[in-house]
């Protein structure tokens, strides 16, 4: 080959070479706006994310579940927690304690015991690693304080409060109820508190009107809450209005300082999307006699969302894929730019360290802790 031909075959190759970088570039483009409004970061996300389907999967590698060592199968798992050691904590509501695992899924510890005194449990349900040092549970109307080996700290009436999440600082965000004109009207409200529930200041607020014996169905599955709310590690709050696509970041004394908002097609809720969350409800049987249920045209924006440490969110959406098996989740970087789509049926799922944690059931009904880990391609 001669000099000719090898300073060819270079530009050649330098050529594809930009070529295949620009391209990358281009696919990777994200097409939003950021902009700032009276102090408050407003991101406007488009509906087609940065990364396509193919771009970005899940690879699982863990699965807790039937043959845990020297213990009995999950029963009915609420919730899981994940501490930075990537030690996994999970809520068995059929339990009366919290089983811990490390990262490769071995048995390590339980937390708590039955009863209903300080530092005993009966049917604890929402689990939170607190500032890193605590385990937060929910056990009917007691918020437990444990240390992460299982020391009892300390606990707190929650009678008065729904949904209680601690931020680093100790602050609690929860939402109170109020009863308006003999019961015809519903006020929700999203309040910040303290850490002996003293409220410091007031969110946001839901008011909704009820019919009886007409029940609007997501009234009744929300517990009259059309909010999702969480916290990030930085102690800073996370709240989204269901009924539309927006996401709101407030710092640790609670003032908005971002919202997220992205294009949304709702889906249209059929006839035999009613059956099926009827069906879900009463376990099967017949409605109460005498009421009728009223539904929306289309579902909410989404149900859920997780925060990871690094500021990233995931959002559960309604929205299913082509052959109706999964749903869609979709993944938002710390500057809340829509980066990815996600099929799957996530359930209760956390985001920890760019992986992510999630309850499954097995083909028969055993309950199963799965991680996923996250692989990029674009």
């Amino acid at each position: 080959m001669n000099n000719r031909t090898k300073l060819i075959s270079i530009v050649l190759f330098l050529l594809v070479l930009i070529l295949l970088v620009s391209c990358k570039k281009q696919k990777a483009e994200w097409k939003g706006i950021i902009e700032e409004v009276d102090g408050v970061t407003i991101v406007k996300n488009p509906k087609e994310p940065m990364c396509g389907e193919e771009e970005f999967q899940l690879e699982e590698e863990l699965v807790i579940g039937r043959d845990i060592k020297d213990a009995d199968p999950f029963l009915l798992i609420s919730y899981i927690a994940v501490d930075d050691e990537e030690n996994i904590y999970v809520s068995d509501t059929r339990e009366c304690h919290i089983r811990v695992f490390d990262k490769d899924g071995n048995p390590l510890r339980t937390i708590g015991t039955k009863g209903e005194g300080p530092g005993e449990l009966m049917f604890p349900s929402y689990i939170q690693i607190y500032s890193q040092k605590e385990i937060v549970i929910q056990a009917r109307v007691f918020l437990h304080f444990f240390s992460l080996q299982g020391e009892f700290l300390r606990r707190l009436n929650i009678s008065s409060i729904r949904g209680p999440i601690v931020n680093s600082d100790g602050n609690i965000i929860a939402c109170e109820g109020i009863s308006l004109n003999s019961g015809s009207e519903q006020k929700r409200i999203l309040k910040m508190f303290d850490s002996e529930l003293n409220p410091i200041r007031t969110i946001t607020t839901s008011l909704l009107e009820t019919k009886m014996p007409e029940v609007h169905y997501w009234e009744m599955r929300w517990g009259y809450i059309p909010i999702h709310w969480g916290v990030s590690k930085e102690g800073s709050f996370i709240w989204g209005d269901r009924t539309k696509y927006e996401i709101n970041v407030l710092s640790r004394e609670g003032k908005l300082i971002k919202k997220i908002i992205k294009d949304c097609i709702q889906r249209k809720m059929t006839e035999e999307d009613k059956k099926r969350l009827m069906d879900e409800w009463f376990d099967g049987n017949p409605p109460p006699p005498g009421y009728t249920f009223e539904f929306p045209r289309y579902f909410p924006a989404f149900h859920s969302f997780a925060c990871d440490d690094d500021g990233s969110i995931l959002v559960g959406t309604y929205e299913e894929t082509e052959d109706g098996k999964e749903y869609i989740y979709e993944l938002f970087d710390s500057q809340g730019k829509y980066i990815a789509r996600i099929p799957h049926r996530l359930r209760n799922f956390i985001l920890k360290k760019g992986k992510i944690y999630t309850i499954e059931e097995d083909e028969e009904g055993y309950y199963l802790v799965k991680r996923y880990k996250v692989i990029w391609k674009c």
